[in-house]
């Protein structure tokens, strides 16, 4: 991943294009992705807990655009496999799936929270 900040998880590349070096439009894309994935890390927790396929899939769904802005790794394919088969996969497929799915959500608020501390 080519990025000036440096990070595993998260890539500057789209909020450069769309910012055009401008700091304060960059700053509003990671506060925004700072409020809104935290709180639906803690939503597909409880989805899992339930074991509530549903609303896992719609938690993903609501939370694929962000990751995908972000170009959080790998998980566009995993959720995008969630979405449609979501009925069918095997429990503990899916249960895998969301939980590695989660560590990358998690990686990248951490890495957010860095860029946010050292950049701006």
């Amino acid at each position: 991943m080519n990025n000036r900040w440096n990070t595993q998880y998260i890539s500057s590349q789209n909020i450069e294009k769309i910012s055009r070096g401008k700091s304060r439009i960059a700053l509003k894309y990671l506060k925004q992705f700072q409020q809104l994935i935290p709180p639906k890390v803690n939503t597909l927790r409880k989805d899992l807990a339930k074991e509530d396929r549903q609303a896992v899939r719609q938690t993903l769904h609501n939370i694929c655009p962000q990751l995908q802005f972000f170009e959080v790794p790998q998980v566009v394919t995993p959720i995008q496999r969630i979405s449609k088969e979501f009925k069918t996969i095997p429990w503990p497929e899916m249960e895998e799936m969301v939980e590695e799915i989660l560590d990358m959500m998690e990686n990248a608020v951490g890495e957010v929270d860095q860029v946010l501390r050292t950049q701006f």
